[in-house]
This record gives structure tokens, C-alpha cells and sequence, in this order.
């Protein structure tokens, strides 16, 4: 009794490739296990959140920054010559539970921990003047 072996297609170029480079994990730190965690200040789901909040005040011409409630259009430009663009702020500095406020017309009700849309100009020169304890990056 004679055992036939089926043949498969032919490998593409890309899979042809593949097969001759094992994947090589991008290590980060100095050990191979934080390779593939995040580092504590990146731990849960703010790159996410924060994405989404600053998609809804792009969205939206009549978004306000949270933190003086101005249009975008009305911030200076940073020292740089850039002009402001919108980040996700948070309005509990260095807390990362915060929710996200989708609702950009509005600034949202204080106190209250929300990650809202802010400008770059209020949002950086308001991180270099503060020094968080809560924050293991400080």
C-alpha cells in the first residue's frame, strides 16, 4: 500500500519570504518579557480612547477645548510657528480611567474625570508647568 503525498500551490514571492525570515520580536527594554507589555504608563485602552475624542473634535468645527473652552481656530500657534492641533486631555491629570467625552460642542462638567478634546498649546504648556506625583514618569 503506497501512501500519495497531495502537493500544495506554490508559494507566493511575499510567502516565499516569510518562510525564509522567522519573525524577530522588536525588543524595547532591557529584558525580552517587555517585548510584548506595555510599559505601566501605557497600560490600558487610552490610545484608543484618546484617538476617538480627537476623530470627534476633527469631525466637528464647533469643538471646544475643554480647558478654556475656545475653538481650535482661536488658540495661538505654538512658539514653533505650528499651529495648534487636538489632543485628548485629561481633566484629572494622570489618571488613567478616565472617560472619554464625545459631546465637543460643550466642556465637560467639572469636577470629573474625563479624557476631552484639547488643544496642544493647553495641553503641553499645561504638562510642562505640572509635576504629577501619581505619575510614575515624573
Amino acid at each position: 500500500m503506497s501512501v500519495q503525498l497531495r502537493q500544495s500551490a506554490p508559494l507566493s514571492r511575499v510567502e516565499q519570504r516569510l518562510a525564509r525570515r522567522p519573525h524577530k520580536p522588536k525588543v524595547t527594554g532591557s529584558s525580552p518579557v517587555s517585548a510584548t507589555m506595555k510599559k505601566p504608563h501605557h497600560s490600558g485602552h487610552y490610545q484608543t480612547l484618546a484617538k476617538r475624542v480627537v476623530n470627534a473634535a476633527r469631525a466637528n468645527p464647533n469643538a471646544v477645548c475643554w480647558r478654556d473652552g475656545l475653538p481650535l481656530d482661536h488658540h495661538q500657534p505654538h512658539h514653533n510657528g505650528k499651529p495648534a492641533t487636538w489632543t485628548a486631555g485629561h481633566t484629572v491629570d494622570g489618571n488613567n480611567a478616565a472617560t472619554p467625552w464625545y459631546n465637543v460642542t460643550q466642556r465637560p462638567p467639572l469636577p470629573g474625570n474625563w479624557l476631552a478634546p484639547e488643544a496642544s498649546t493647553c495641553n503641553y504648556s499645561h504638562g510642562n508647568n505640572k509635576t504629577n506625583p501619581n505619575s510614575r514618569r515624573w
